[in-house]
């Protein structure tokens, strides 16, 4: 909210379209545009979608059309985008009735198929049917239409190199929104076209631009008719307006069928908050580039996502800060149409940091600030309305303070100020803030008439130009540009180490004609003191040696035509962005041993005539395509120690630094992951610790590489992993290792040493288990049946360069045995088959099966104590033992060792005790079902770093307490994460287990039964686990809480307290929380569960109105808020709901008449069915009854509406 206020207030008032004003042959000097406050890339022709419902597709083109524009600041119509093939050539064959939705488009083309982001240009000739909109109705079937245009676009556009690669967000707020329009051109939004648009837009539009028509305004009589898609392209805050792009052509276009909703240029503007237009999930922007190796970045280099005008600063200090590296502020003076906000976007800034900036600095050095005056103080009084709800206002508080008072360092602290009347009818006030409480402005209770939130917020200026002092600091910059050559090149020159102070360094005589007679360091520079070349060459080692890296930034020296700083000691990559060298044609690094890359040649033709790099690591000139080789090579240092997990930090940094050095001698080794060229792969003779990484199978380079050598790391152990089977090495070396066990049957004659391994299909003590494991099933007559012994079923060892022959029999025919790539059982259903056995005996032969990864072992009739040996399966992946009631015992805190566990669901069993906060360590959990289980106690706010949880159910357990805090707050959760962290580095192992131990003791102790052994400790790889993951939430940008939660069911439980916050589960589908003692207001914060599906409260003790705001919960399908006390009326707004398929609303307080407008929830653009309001005392039956016929909700037959006639209580409704 902070961020969205200052925006608004920096960035220009309005951004009309400018583009059929301003044509591109008039621009400014240099890369910035003639006119700054106006979108210059809207297309000069709209697009017609004619008579298909393609305007989804039509308004995803021009925007990916625009965004290319304004990247490249280029010509908007040189970058039209074919809009059909976005459309007809996807997954699914849409027809031209189809309609798409604007998220599932934009993920079916950027996400899935890029190739289809195809230029008009090459489709005109060869599929002229996606370039001609009015054909579209008569073409059936498609595919040979898009074959046709795939093969004629294969040189502009495939999967491989499409010609854009783009990327796409939600925006949720108009500041957002009007931000993206300023830096990347339009946003996508849907619109809801209501049948007086052709009336307000009517035949006298046709001949005028959309900014001169008036805009289309609120009519309360107005009725939906059906959605559409469009491009926002300007907006108007001082008239509350956005400017649309159509795509239903242009009214001077004499072929255009359409008389009305049109105008001259396909424009039209539209008054903010109408007709969904910027709605959240409904509202995206795009941005587009072209990709690295193409004609506009063939090495690169290039960053099209920048501010396109670099914004040059000076030194607040010049005589101190010139040559000072680590200075981090600095100074801007804003020049012509600069904003505030295009300074922060410019400078890539945080807006709160930059605004508190310029505040602190004006009262620290500046003039004394005045009411009224940029970065001063201003007082803010912010109206709450009708709210009683104290714990409501109590955060509200909290989080004034925090923003303006801690951050912002207001002079007074924020406070709420409510007001009533006395029994004399005079107004009185009281005050509260975060000290005394809420509860304090709410002493009257019911009397309160309203309240209003009092900060003091920092006044941000629109823009400074022409003020006294136009100027701002801006820190934290990674690369400042200075103008003057006076301000940059002495600190390009003091990084290598070339100068060490701000002295006369230029010498502007002729470069020497006899090098070897002149001094060993010499900088020359033209008439105006730039750089003209630059020499050090020392002879003997105490003699100038320069040390280091070469300089990112020396691009900057312009005018540099010749380099030579051969014989120092300089290491590294020579950096790619020397491609931006325009006039330098020596270039001489010979005898820098230790240099390594490449030399990046610069795209003119006069430029690098020579280069010299003999006796250096260099392998050439650079290649194409290489801007992500130095990503690469980062992501790669940062990515193997965890490939290879080391047990110390020791092993850890020495893997880092062995990489680093090896990155320094290879150069081209530019990430080890996406290397398809890789052959040999050797890290023998190391201290390589932990197991084989199963990534290595999927790895690009999986299909070509031929060794891989491994020798002599003693400290490495446990199996060849499964997906291992992908490789087509040659030839594997574990020789002096500790890996054992089976191979692979595609690998078997590439590893050594050969008599060490067996090939995995001839495991015979898998067999042996699985022929036990029969034996403690009874057979329901047909699953075990397939399970017989077939010696003759051979499969004989593969030839040397052999394919493999096919998996044994018990993998193909034996029903309920899965078997992995490998060739060992990686899966077993045993699903309603009843054992003879306990959990406990079964496990003896589950443990002879390492390969395990999923087990099913539901309604087995399985009985006794859940063992905590379970952890020992460390492969588990999926653990299914639901629907067993007798399998009892509790969660052990020991199978937070299952690190890949990925499902648990002990659903229907008598499992009891409480849920262990060590499951925290579960970092690949994504379902945990437990309903109608016994486990009681209180959810552990450790839960929160589950960060993959996508379902969570333990509906009808025995749950009491709150929904912990830091589930969904950052600070609650990094204090659950400071806490686990001490109990860890505070206890062993063994006392980590201690408090599961005593919940089975004391289970078992009321079950009378006799006392299970203590439960193992929690394994290494747990306590790590726990460790990185309560690490990783006090890294900065972490996201908050259970961010993937996509199904909470914690119905039938007897949980408590306010689900206030529950609303930054953003991901939520499903939230059941039927049957707790939550109390309190509905609240109307859960409308910001944008992707909720079904939402139950249904007894839950909830007060308060039905919120208007739910109208924005567009993917709602079920709604029961039943057996509360909500009062009020039926909102309006809810018609919006269009997918709302069941909605029960009985026994509450409910007052008044279903709404007229309510009858166009039976039309077939909805989707209810059942309508539930019946048992609502305080609604007359006889007129609720009349207005249900009078709005026609029953008259298409689709819904079923249920009323009571008697209620069974008496209304409580308080009077007016």
């Amino acid at each position: 909210m902070q961020r969205g206020i200052y925006y608004l207030a920096a960035a220009a008032k309005s951004f009309p379209s400018c583009q059929h004003k301003y044509g591109w042959t008039q621009r400014r000097s240099g890369d910035t545009l003639l006119q700054a406050d106006c979108n210059n890339f809207v297309p000069s022709k709209p697009r017609d979608q004619k008579a298909c419902s393609t305007c989804v597709s039509q308004s995803v083109a021009t925007a990916m059309q625009m965004a290319a524009a304004a990247a490249l600041e280029k010509d908007v119509d040189s970058w039209e985008v074919n809009a059909a093939s976005m459309y007809y050539c996807t997954d699914g064959g849409r027809s031209c009735s189809t309609g798409y939705e604007i998220q599932q488009n934009l993920h079916e083309v950027i996400d899935k198929a890029p190739e289809l982001i195809r230029p008009s240009s090459c489709t005109r000739k060869a599929a002229p049917k996606l370039a001609d909109p009015a054909s579209e109705p008569n073409v059936n079937p498609w595919l040979p239409v898009c074959r046709a245009a795939q093969q004629a676009c294969r040189n502009a556009t495939n999967r491989q190199q499409p010609w854009l690669k783009c990327s796409y967000t939600s925006l949720s707020t108009f500041w957002e929104i009007q931000r993206w329009i300023r830096n990347h051109g339009a946003v996508v939004t849907r619109i809801t076209i209501y049948d007086d648009f052709n009336v307000q837009i009517n035949k006298k539009a046709k001949l005028v631009p959309g900014e001169g028509w008036p805009a289309y305004r609120f009519n309360k009589t107005a009725k939906p008719l059906y959605g559409h898609a469009a491009v926002i392209v300007g907006y108007d805050n001082d008239n509350f307006t956005w400017t649309l792009l159509n795509s239903w052509g242009s009214g001077t276009d004499t072929s255009n069928s359409r008389s009305k909703g049109i105008t001259a240029d396909g424009r039209f503007r539209i008054q903010m908050g109408l007709a969904g237009v910027g709605t959240p999930d409904q509202t995206y922007g795009v941005t587009c580039a072209p990709l690295p190796g193409s004609e506009y970045d063939r090495d690169g280099v290039r960053q099209f996502y920048d501010y396109k005008r670099r914004l040059p600063v000076e030194f607040i200090n010049p005589a101190e800060h010139r040559l000072d590296l680590d200075v981090p502020c600095f100074k801007y003076k804003l020049q012509g149409h600069d904003t505030i906000a295009a300074v922060v976007d410019g400078f890539r800034l945080t807006m709160e940091e930059f605004v508190l900036k310029q505040q602190t600095t004006q009262q620290q050095g500046g003039p004394k600030l005045t009411d009224g005056s940029p970065w001063s103080y201003e007082n803010v009084t912010y109206k709450l309305g009708d709210n009683s709800d104290a714990e409501l206002l109590d955060k509200m508080l909290k989080v004034a303070d925090d923003v303006f008072k801690t951050k912002n360092q207001a002079p007074y602290q924020p406070y709420i100020q409510c007001w009533h009347y006395d029994s004399a009818g005079v107004q009185r006030n009281t005050t509260c803030d975060s000290r005394t409480g809420a509860s304090t402005c709410l002493q009257y209770g019911n009397g309160t008439v309203g309240c209003a939130l009092h900060y003091a917020n920092i006044a941000v200026p629109e823009t400074l130009t022409g003020s006294g002092d136009n100027a701002v600091i801006v820190c934290n910059i990674t690369h400042p540009y200075f103008e003057n050559p006076r301000d940059s090149q002495p600190r390009a020159l003091k990084r290598l180490g070339l100068i060490e102070e701000d002295t006369e360094y230029c010498h502007q005589e002729s470069f020497p004609t006899c090098k070897h007679q002149s001094p060993r360091r010499h900088i020359g520079c033209n008439r105006d003191k730039y750089v003209t070349y630059i020499w050090n060459t020392p002879v003997t080692q105490n003699e100038n040696i320069l040390t280091g890296t070469l300089p990112f930034s020396w691009p900057q020296f312009s005018k540099l035509s010749e380099l030579a700083i051969s014989h120092n000691k300089l290491e590294g990559q020579v950096p790619l962005s020397w491609t931006g060298f325009e006039r330098l044609r020596v270039l001489d690094l010979h005898n820098n041993l230790k240099l390594s890359g490449c030399v990046p040649i610069p795209p003119q033709n006069h430029a690098l005539l020579n280069y010299n790099s003999t006796n250096t690591l260099i392998t050439g000139s650079c290649p194409t395509q290489r801007l992500e080789v130095e990503a690469q090579q980062r992501r790669a240092l940062d990515l193997l120690p965890a490939v290879f997990y080391a047990d110390t930090e020791s092993n850890a940094s020495s893997w880092q630094l062995y990489m680093t050095q090896t990155l320094k001698q290879y150069p081209t080794l530019s990430g080890l992951y996406g290397m398809k060229s890789l052959k040999s792969l050797d890290l023998s003779d190391n201290d390589l610790t932990s197991t084989l990484p199963a990534s290595f199978g999927t790895a690009a380079w999986s299909k070509y590489v031929q060794n891989i050598n491994m020798h002599a790391n003693e400290r490495l152990s446990g199996t060849v992993p499964s997906t291992w089977s992908a490789l087509n090495a040659k030839e594997i070396d574990l020789e002096m290792t500790n890996i054992t066990g089976c191979v692979p049957d595609q690998l078997i004659n590439a590893v050594e040493p050969f008599h060490k391994f067996f090939r995995c299909s001839r495991n015979n003590t898998e067999l042996l288990a699985l022929k036990a494991l029969k034996g403690l099933f009874e057979d329901d007559g047909s699953t075990l049946q397939s399970w017989q012994e077939d010696p003759s079923d051979f499969v004989p060892d593969p030839l040397q360069g052999a394919p493999p022959g096919p998996p044994p029999y018990w993998c193909r025919k034996w029903v309920g045995v899965t078997c992995d790539q490998s060739n060992q059982v990686s899966g077993l259903a045993f699903d309603g088959l009843a054992i003879n056995s306990t959990l406990a005996g079964l496990l003896e032969l589950l443990q002879q099966l390492p390969a395990l990864q999923s087990l099913s072992l539901s309604g087995c009739s399985i009985a006794g104590a859940l063992p905590a040996e379970l952890s020992s399966l460390a492969n588990l992946r999926h653990l299914d033992l639901s629907s067993n009631p007798g399998l009892a015992g509790t969660l052990h805190a020991a199978l937070a060792g299952l690190s890949f566990l990925q499902t648990l669901d002990v659903s229907g069993c008598g499992v009891a005790g409480t849920l262990p906060a060590a499951f925290a360590a579960l970092q690949q959990l994504r379902e945990f079902r437990a309903a109608n289980s016994s486990i009681s106690g209180q959810l552990p706010g450790s839960w929160g770093l589950l960060q993959n949880l996508q379902v969570l159910d333990m509906s009808n357990a025995q749950l009491t307490g709150s929904i912990p805090a830091a589930w969904f707050d950052s600070a609650a959760r990094k204090a659950e994460a400071r806490a686990l962290l001490l109990g860890i580095q505070n206890s062993t192992p063994a006392q980590l287990q201690q408090q599961s131990t005593m919940a089975a003791v004391a289970s078992a102790a009321m079950s009378q039964a006799v006392a299970p052994l203590p439960p193992p400790p929690l394994s290494l790889a747990a306590v790590h686990a726990l460790q990185q993951a309560a690490a990783a939430s006090s890294r900065p940008g972490m996201a908050i809480g259970l961010t993937q939660l996509q199904e909470l069911r914690l119905a039938g439980n007897d949980l408590n307290g306010s689900i206030s916050g529950i609303e930054l589960l953003g991901a939520l589908r499903v939230l059941e929380l039927s049957g707790n003692s939550l109390g309190g207001q509905l609240p109307l914060q859960l409308a910001m569960l944008s992707k909720l599906q079904e939402l139950r409260l249904r007894s839950t003790n909830l007060t308060g109105p039905l919120p208007d705001s739910f109208a924005r919960l567009s993917q709602l399908q079920a709604l029961d808020l039943a057996g509360n006390n909500i009062t009020g009326t039926l909102p309006e707004i809810w018609v919006g709901l269009t997918q709302l398929r069941t909605m029960d609303l009985a026994s509450n307080m409910l007052s008044g008449t279903l709404p007229l407008l309510w009858g166009r929830l039976g039309a077939p653009t909805h989707s209810l069915q059942l309508l539930l309001l019946g048992d609502n005392p305080c609604m007359e039956p006889a007129a609720l009854a009349s207005s249900i016929q009078q709005s026609g909700i029953l008259s298409s037959g689709r819904v079923r509406v249920e009323v009571s006639g008697a209620a069974s209580k008496e209304c409580m409704m308080r009077p007016p």
